[in-house]
């Protein structure tokens, strides 16, 4: 996971800045802060996802990949958001490419 490892006052995800203070509490534990590199593959489509990452400073793709081979950016995922939320939908892989952008 990719948060705050102290109060929710230095979270910069936007996501987790808005849960109650007790979640996030309870959450603490299950966050870690990585550093993510430019151009870092996060998620390969139909690969079994690892980890579940909030965002604080950078910007996250989502790709499609055709039978071609040839990908085509579908979303973008920032400090407002969470990557990999399919994993609390019950899925353990995502149909998309993810990779560090900014």
């Amino acid at each position: 996971m990719y948060g705050s490892q102290s109060s929710q006052k230095h979270t910069f995800n936007r996501l987790l800045a808005a849960l109650p203070p007790e979640v996030y509490t309870s959450l603490l534990p299950d966050l870690e802060i990585v550093s993510l590199e430019f151009k870092q593959l996060l998620y390969e489509s139909k690969e079994p996802i690892v980890y579940v990452y909030f965002p604080l400073d950078c910007l996250i793709s989502l790709f499609t990949v055709m039978a071609n081979s040839t990908a085509a950016e579908v979303s973008i995922v920032g400090n407002e958001g969470i990557l990999g939320l399919v994993v609390f939908l019950g899925n353990d892989t995502t149909p998309f490419r993810a990779i560090v952008q900014i």
